[in-house]
């Protein structure tokens, strides 16, 4: 065959090589191109039916939405069921891509096939985004005193959200299309194919960007998060507390070290590798062991972390799905979540043993016996009692107290799974944002010393 190239083939010295994004026939390399993607077919469609039966089954049976619209945020995504919806739509697109190039459907279509084998991973992308973007925001909205220390305010948490995850639908579909467009002639001029490849080489540049710099934020949020933790950790050992608390401590920031250590090295890897793609994408299509390479991480990367998020989420929900990035869960019967301890610090306070909610202190039970001993004391004297707000205030707080354990009792037994953690953080968020104090006083929330 004589030399030559198009978008899809480069042919030099009578050999033809696919750039196997766009088609796998006609070349060298063709037979084991073909093999990597029946294979990447078929496990696509066992990742995508397994994360979408988890996404049923929380939307169905569990009452779950994607989106919380009653926050305050802009947009506030429940971070399991959006990691899998989005998971699944991400590998039933690379299915259907899979399809087309294994079946060799419309091959003279060069704008579909370049923007059919971009727009799945921004599905992928997103699904990595929106669920650092929902940790970060229930976890800002639940502690604002502790997320203080190591997140921006709650509106530039939004705006960084939301710029990972819209800025590749934008700035990497431009870029496809445009090159898609350039290289649909028969053949294509050389002007217009040199165009169309700046554009697949840019196209790739700016993936290594989003990739570059949401592990950076994934590296900078762990790192903040952990420095936290590791103060008050120090605080623990130096306190009172039981060993088996700061065990637990303990192990929740290995699995903080060891998300973030994975997530890190998945999207710092995959934007080497769009770099090294877009920079030489000549010498790896026209090096057969190269190609291979190339394809079978490029293919398996996504497919391969998505069945690793399902796995998590089917064996032990509750550690991806709390707000604190893994940290240690808490049960009914005893021991308390290091989110409880944090607030406990940060207002003079320990939580209940029995108590899986996070509720803040406003009145501890010897404030209000000093108050009643006061009162008592003038009322014998004959002086005016000055706290005459100090009744209403001790009805007003038992009675939205009782409230609210009776509305959490009902939600713990629809939900007895504690699988549903982070919507009762939601719910509790939603009780303090009134301005309605919670009642700590004649409670176990603040022990009497």
């Amino acid at each position: 065959m004589e030399d030559g190239r198009t978008l899809t083939h480069q042919c030099v010295g009578g050999d033809c090589y696919c750039d196997w994004r766009l088609n796998i026939y006609d070349c060298v390399d063709s037979n084991g191109l073909r093999i990597i993607y029946m294979a990447m077919i078929i496990f696509s469609a066992v990742v995508s039916v397994c994360s979408f039966a988890i996404f049923l089954h929380r939307l169905i049976f569990k009452g779950h939405r994607l989106f919380d619209f009653n926050s305050s945020s802009i947009l506030k995504p429940k971070p399991i069921d959006c990691l899998m919806f989005f998971l699944t739509v991400f590998n039933l697109l690379r299915m259907l891509t899979g399809i087309i190039l294994v079946t060799n459907v419309s091959q003279t279509n060069i704008l579909a096939r370049t923007f059919m084998f971009e727009f799945p991973w921004q599905w992928g992308y997103g699904a990595c985004a929106l669920y650092l973007l929902g940790i970060a925001q229930t976890l800002a909205d639940s502690h604002k005193s502790t997320a203080r220390l190591w997140l921006p305010s709650a509106k530039v948490v939004d705006r960084i959200g939301l710029t990972f995850l819209f800025a590749p639908f934008i700035v990497n579909n431009v870029c496809s299309i445009a090159s898609g467009i350039l290289a649909s002639g028969s053949p294509p001029s050389p002007e217009l194919l040199y165009r169309a490849e700046i554009f697949t080489r840019l196209l790739y540049v700016f993936w290594f960007i989003h990739c570059g710099s949401l592990a950076c934020a994934v590296l900078y949020a762990g790192a903040r998060l952990l420095t936290l933790l590791t103060a008050h950790l120090r605080k623990f050992k130096s306190s009172t507390t039981s060993s088996e608390q700061q065990r637990k401590v303990q192990a929740g920031m290995l699995k903080i070290r060891l998300l973030v250590a994975v997530i890190f090295i998945a999207l710092a890897g995959f934007a080497v590798f769009l770099l090294i793609y877009g920079c030489l994408r000549d010498i790896i299509i026209q090096s057969v062991p190269g190609s291979y390479a190339l394809c079978v991480i490029w293919n398996f990367l996504g497919p391969v972390a998505s069945f690793l998020a399902c796995i998590a989420v089917v064996l032990n929900p509750r550690i991806d799905e709390k707000p604190t990035i893994g940290l240690p869960n808490s049960s009914g019967g005893g021991g308390t979540t290091l989110s409880n301890q944090v607030t406990g610090n940060m207002f003079t306070t320990s939580v209940s043993q029995q108590e899986s909610c996070d509720m803040q202190g406003t009145l501890s039970a010897n404030a209000f016996d000093t108050l009643q001993k006061i009162k008592d004391n003038m009322v014998v004297a004959g002086t005016d009692y000055p706290y005459a707000s100090f009744d209403y205030q001790r009805e007003f707080e038992n009675d939205h107290y009782n409230h609210y354990q009776q509305k959490n009792h009902n939600h713990h037994k629809q939900h007895s799974d504690g699988d549903d953690y982070m919507d009762d953080y939601d719910e509790g968020n939603r009780h303090q944002a009134t301005g309605i104090p919670l009642r700590s006083s004649q409670s176990n929330l603040i022990p009497s010393p």
